[in-house]
């Protein structure tokens, strides 16, 4: 989409924005729950009209279709006002964050300078490390590896924002390297597309616990999107929903410490969360009670027949004992004696029959390997069912049958959550 082109009122509206600097700065925190207290402050620049009757929009502000002087000065106030008011902030608490926005767009200017931000910072007093460089992720081609490396060269930590669920970004981070990732609310959205993002996030979290860098859940605007972040492991957050009830503009000329003014909110999210995930570990245990007592109700009578019977005697119980979605039985090698007795839910049979198939090798399984180590029982991790299209687990137990056989029984069974 090309950008809208500028009426002579708009840029003279701009002008008097920049040489007036009519500019409120406000600040949004970056909340850790978890350790409840605040890691930084994202600053977000407002336009005012000279009268300061009204705001000026920020597509109006940061227009690429002014003239390329006008934005570089825009940039230029926004920062130097953000750092000035974050000072009297820094020097409270020495290790708070300043997450500054990165125009990319300016870049390709001549006016522009990519080492003013440094200037900028330096002037200000506020150590090098304290400075978060925020870049969304859309720009990142923009941004040439020069600069990011002058960037990290003089201690700033690089972020990358906006981070969409069906962004490419594996490539992306190894080039760029964050410090940080913020999340947008396509990763924690409410609707039928839940579960494929709740995929993609568990494998995020788990690049970033690998590659050391730190995932943000950002524009979180309610108390339910907070929590649902922090049942996903996302306990890094930003947004409307911490600021609704405080005052975003921050300084010393307000007179409140920032950390103090949004604690209450921090505080009580995380008793929240707390109480409400007691709760579900609750509900969860005795989920899983029921499902090991079906299972000894199965293994009891798997225990009574011979291995001749086995197949029969599953194919019998399957969709008898309750909760169960498929069961096998295996050798004390971790062979497969049986078929795979299953549920039968239409439109769910995506690659079961390789499942199925008697022979099949199983010692190289966990639930194999832990029995051979002595473990009595084991659960495997939440996989999606290939009879069902849900989440399951398998619970693996070794039994003894009629003719003292040494055997593994395997049960899939719904994941309770």
């Amino acid at each position: 989409m090309s950008e809208k082109k500028l009426s002579p009122e708009d840029r003279a509206l701009v002008q008097q924005v920049l040489d007036g600097k009519l500019i409120r700065i406000l600040f949004q925190p970056v909340i850790s729950i978890s350790t409840k207290r605040i890691l930084g402050f994202e600053a977000f620049s407002e336009g005012r009209s000279p009268d300061g009757a009204a705001s000026v929009s920020p597509e109006l502000l940061f227009s690429q279709d002014l003239e390329p002087v006008v934005q570089v000065g825009v940039d230029r106030l926004c920062r130097a006002l953000a750092l000035g008011q974050f000072r009297s902030i820094q020097k409270m608490y020495e290790e708070m964050l300043l997450f500054t926005n990165v125009n990319v767009n300016i870049l390709k200017f001549k006016e522009a300078d990519p080492a003013f931000l440094f200037k900028q910072v330096r002037k200000s007093g506020i150590p090098m490390q304290n400075i978060v460089a925020e870049i969304p992720f859309g720009m990142l081609d923009m941004i040439s590896d020069e600069i990011i490396r002058f960037y990290r060269s003089h201690g700033f930590k690089l972020c990358i924002n906006d981070l969409g669920v069906d962004d490419p970004f594996l490539a992306t981070f190894s080039r760029v390297r964050p410090d940080m990732v913020k999340l947008n609310r396509t990763f924690f959205a409410e609707d039928e597309a839940s579960s494929y993002r709740s995929r993609v996030l568990e494998g995020l979290l788990s690049f970033a616990g690998s590659s050391g860098f730190m995932v943000i859940g950002q524009c979180v605007e309610s108390r339910g999107e907070s929590v649902r972040l922090l049942r996903a492991g996302v306990d890094v957050q930003q947004g409307y929903y911490y600021t609704k009830e405080e005052s975003a503009s921050l300084g010393s000329e307000h007179g409140q410490d920032p950390v103090e003014l949004f604690f209450g909110k921090i505080d009580r999210t995380y008793r929240l969360f707390r109480a409400r995930r007691k709760k579900e570990v609750g509900r969860i245990k005795r989920a899983f009670g029921l499902l090991q007592n079906e299972y000894g109700e199965i293994a009891e009578k798997v225990a009574r027949v011979s291995e001749r019977d086995f197949d029969p005697v599953l194919h019998a119980l399957i969709g008898n004992t309750g909760q169960a979605v498929s069961m096998f039985i295996l050798s004390e090698q971790g062979i497969q004696l049986t078929g795979r007795a299953h549920v039968s839910v239409k439109g769910h049979e995506n690659g079961s029959s390789r499942n199925g198939v008697k022979g099949m090798d199983h010692s190289m399984r966990d639930y194999c390997i832990y029995m051979e180590m002595g473990y009595d029982r084991f659960v495997t991790k939440p996989f999606t069912s290939p009879y069902t299209g849900q989440e399951a687990v398998i619970i693996a137990r070794s039994f003894n049958n009629m003719e003292d056989g040494r055997f593994i029984l395997c049960v899939e069974m719904p994941h309770p959550h």
